[in-house]
């Protein structure tokens, strides 16, 4: 197992548990995993298939000229069982692990350390497997995240952006 029960149990917010039960359902059910507030700008039969990959399919959401790639958790899909993803979450229990259990709130990033994109993007390397998407293909072609990275603070920013993109 995973050992999972601890981290979790002492995660300080509730984010954190959520991001580490989204690769939970996706690992022992398979399937495709979005926030919310992802909107389909293209029928996913056009574009999402599980049979013309490695059984896992995500994007990378870093920006251009940004030396750090950063890969999406926020849209991604896997069959059951997928050993990325358990190598992923074998990650969240070693972050944890490497801390002593302590983690650090008053760093900026810590969700995105210990059980977001960032530790999502060090299992996925450490699996060895490549993002399917670009950014473009996570932000304007396939789909659309509403409260993005960038966004996710401006409450209005959802209902205006969404305005904005069908006037188009």
């Amino acid at each position: 197992g995973h050992c999972l029960v601890e981290p979790y149990d002492s995660f300080p917010l509730n984010v954190m548990r959520a991001d580490t039960c989204r690769l939970l359902v996706i690992y022992f059910y398979g399937g495709i995993y979005m926030d919310l507030d992802v909107h389909w700008m293209r029928p996913i039969e056009d574009w999402f298939n599980f049979s013309a990959s490695s059984g896992i399919l995500f994007g990378n959401e870093t920006r251009r000229g940004y030396p750090n790639p950063g890969y999406c958790n926020w849209f991604f899909g896997a069959r059951r069982g997928h050993r990325c993803i358990a190598i992923t979450l074998d990650e969240i229990v070693e972050r944890y692990r490497s801390v002593g259990g302590i983690i650090n709130v008053s760093y900026e990033h810590f969700v995105h350390d210990h059980t977001g994109p960032n530790i999502f993007t060090v299992g996925m390397k450490k699996c060895g497997v490549e993002p399917v998407y670009s950014r473009a293909d996570l932000i304007r072609i396939n789909i659309w995240h509403a409260h993005g990275s960038v966004a996710w603070n401006r409450t209005d920013s959802w209902t205006a952006a969404r305005e904005e993109l069908w006037k188009k």
